[in-house]
């Protein structure tokens, strides 16, 4: 349970199944951004007081930050760590319009004054940026336009590519009546997203826990998905200015995104510190994969040496 200002948060009970190392003890607060949106944010630290480096996270697409709490258990007491996970405008608890955006940008913008008001916290320590899926889009499109500013990136399953799937004629329909809302109200959520995780997730409780989340998007705006590939194909083809250190986990059988083109945008990045992990057997989602609880290690490593 979590102590609010004026009001008591509790973890989600499924959320509570999926941790193997319950230790993380979470707070939160509200961060105002320039045009006076609240956006909501968990704070997790080592229980001795002691920081060395600072990781901000960025979480996927209709979802919020609370699933974080499962990488903070695996990392924050053993690496004297904090982290910091804020739910992007219109996600979770923050304020704004909910399943639309109008710009990408706006989130990119919101981590930029995010990471200066925690750099007024925190002057002298570095900083680290954590992105899954979306949060990989976002993050990556942070760092090509905001080079050096952070001193490493991680991310789990980067949004840089999305699969094409082959459509059938009731695809072909959906899209077409998908145009239609974007041409007479791009704003209007239609595009449901909740229903479908077993696509991305393997683990059946952390499915049942995405779709039982109150704060997890029902559903979204043609607008919404067409500037996230938009900034999707921005962050691929802005490898080339990822110079600082990076590493990235990747599930084999992703099916939301394309393994292959992770590997090829791993080729364009220009930092000579990088590592590709490909997890076998992987869906997108990795942190509850049955397949990744041996990379644990491996990020405490990087973590720990950079």
């Amino acid at each position: 349970m979590i102590e609010g200002q004026d009001e008591k948060i509790e973890i989600h009970p499924l959320l509570q199944q999926l941790r193997t190392n319950p230790i993380a003890v979470p707070k939160y607060d509200m961060f105002t951004n320039s045009e006076g949106l609240k956006l909501f944010y968990r704070i997790y630290e080592p229980s001795s007081g002691e920081i060395e480096k600072i990781i901000v996270g960025c979480h996927g697409a209709s979802g919020d930050g609370e699933y974080f709490i499962l990488l903070a258990d695996q990392i924050v007491e053993q690496t004297k760590i904090a982290l910091y996970f804020m739910d992007y405008r219109g996600h979770g608890r923050s304020e704004g319009t909910k399943g639309d955006t109008k710009d990408f940008q706006f989130y990119i913008d919101d981590l930029k004054e995010f990471l200066a008001f925690l750099r007024e916290k925190y002057p002298k320590k570095p900083f680290y940026l954590v992105g899954e899926s979306m949060g990989g889009i976002v993050s990556l499109n942070y760092v090509a336009q905001n080079p050096d500013t952070v001193s490493g990136l991680i991310e789990f399953a980067p949004g840089v590519r999305f699969h094409l799937r082959s459509f059938s004629i009731k695809d072909l329909f959906r899209v077409i009546g998908y145009f239609f809302v974007y041409i007479t109200g791009p704003g209007r959520c239609v595009i449901k997203v909740k229903g479908r995780e077993a696509f991305g997730v393997r683990d059946e409780i952390h499915q049942r826990y995405d779709f039982e989340n109150p704060y997890h998007l029902e559903k979204v705006s043609p607008r919404y998905l067409l500037q996230l590939n938009k900034f999707s194909k921005k962050a691929y083809h802005s490898g080339d200015k990822i110079t600082c250190p990076i590493i990235i986990f990747q599930g084999e059988t992703d099916k939301a995104v394309s393994p292959e083109g992770v590997q090829t945008y791993f080729q364009r990045i220009q930092s000579s510190d990088k590592e590709l992990h490909m997890v076998p057997e992987a869906f997108h989602v990795l942190f509850t994969d049955p397949a990744f609880p041996e990379y644990w290690n491996t990020l405490r490593t990087w973590i720990t040496t950079h």
